[in-house]
């Protein structure tokens, strides 16, 4: 695959992503602002479930000094992200892991990070799974550092109208378009990924590693996340961004 192709694969998943996240922008911002306010500016950042690293090259257009350690263990995901983004001069690295594993850090080096933050990928992890992610999250980022979880988080059980509302809202939207125009479904994506030659050692280590769909594990509120950030070591967690279920969880280690 040479880079040209895997720039057109990473507008195809942020057009595919956009159909179902109206503010994912937004959401990107909100979470640049969060790291500039608190950290003056990051230095050191870790993108974990980087996916093809959509949030990791909006932060390093923002901040020229940041470097970015991109995780995930989506084999089809990282080599569109590495081809089309490359190390962008030795700013950005990209590491293949399961945060599912224990040791998933193993790869990452010495040292610890200004900031962790994750959009759209730790529903995959069940309660469990994040419990342990936390706790190693927070000896990997240094006092005064911060987590950022960009992600569809319920609203409180008690609230059963107003979820239902949401869930409504949440369904037009992806019935519906993206706001480049149509775009489309994951399982479109996902299907012609599986047609691309240049992609097909990637795609059968993908359903290796993952043989069923994976439906998403973790429907926890932002209570919930945030009781395990605290118990986990970190001090303030609150709610910093919203748009209806979307959110962005911030936690000051």
């Amino acid at each position: 695959m040479d880079r040209a192709d895997a720039r057109r694969w990473l507008r195809r998943w942020d057009a595919q992503q956009e159909r179902y996240l109206a503010a994912r922008e937004e959401r990107f911002r909100a979470m640049g602002d969060v790291l500039e306010s608190v950290l003056r500016p990051p230095r050191r950042v870790l993108d974990l479930g980087c996916g093809p690293g959509s949030l990791s090259l909006r932060l390093l257009d923002r901040f020229p000094g940041l470097s970015v350690t991109g995780v995930d263990h989506d084999p089809v995901l990282l080599k569109i992200g590495s081809t089309a983004l490359g190390a962008r001069g030795g700013r950005i690295r990209w590491v293949d892991a399961d945060l599912r594993a224990a040791g998933w850090d193993a790869e990452l080096g010495p040292g610890a990070f200004d900031a962790a933050v994750s959009t759209t990928a730790l529903h995959w992890l069940t309660p469990r799974e994040l419990t342990g992610l936390y706790q190693r999250l927070a000896e990997r980022i240094r006092p005064g550092g911060v987590f950022l979880n960009g992600d569809q988080m319920p609203l409180p059980s008690g609230c059963p109208r107003l979820r239902a509302a949401a869930h409504r809202w949440r369904q037009r939207r992806r019935s519906g378009t993206g706001p480049s125009g149509p775009g489309e479904t994951w399982e479109q994506f996902w299907r012609s990924v599986s047609r691309d030659p240049a992609l097909k050692q990637e795609w059968v280590e993908r359903q290796r590693r993952y043989p069923s769909h994976h439906s998403a594990e973790s429907n926890l509120t932002p209570e919930q996340h945030a009781r395990r950030l605290r118990a986990a070591g970190f001090g303030e967690v609150a709610v910093l961004w919203q748009h209806l279920e979307n959110r962005v969880l911030v936690a000051l280690r």
